[in-house]
């Protein structure tokens, strides 16, 4: 355990995108918007944080993929809505593809890669509220990437 990466930062996810650099992404108490950072020591120090994503102060996931395609799920929006995933080909730098996989209210999401190549999605969402029951998906990659 190192020291914090970036002030009022929580339930962070890590994930190693090769050659030992870890990108760290995090939740942030205080802006609407995800905390990134990189390690280029296998996780021991991390450069600057930097925000990306819009993001409704909520637990999000992260996954390594095939290709080492990242993946990357989360309420995209300033309230706990649109779960979306998202993928990325450049380490975690930019999010190009994306597609919704509930539009309404949704909140805390895990993603996984499986072993044959396909992505796994677990999620809250409901009708009215973000957590009215969990929903497991399971899709093609190239579904995932916008194809």
């Amino acid at each position: 355990m190192g020291p914090a990466i970036a002030a009022d930062s929580d339930e962070s996810k890590a994930v190693e995108i090769g050659g030992g650099v870890v990108l760290q992404n995090m939740r942030s108490e205080k802006e609407r918007k995800r905390i990134v950072a990189w390690s280029k020591d296998g996780g021991v120090t991390f450069g600057s944080a930097e925000m990306q994503l819009v993001d409704p102060r909520c637990n999000a996931g992260i996954a390594r993929g095939r290709r080492d395609v990242l993946w990357f799920t989360d309420a995209a929006s300033e309230r706990r809505e649109n779960l979306t995933v998202r993928t990325s080909r450049d380490g975690g730098k930019s999010w190009s593809a994306w597609r919704v996989l509930h539009a309404g209210p949704a909140a805390y999401s895990t993603v996984v890669a499986l072993r044959d190549g396909s992505i796994a999605v677990l999620y809250e969402r409901g009708e009215k509220h973000a957590v009215e029951r969990v929903t497991f998906v399971r899709f093609a990659a190239e579904w995932g990437m916008g194809r």
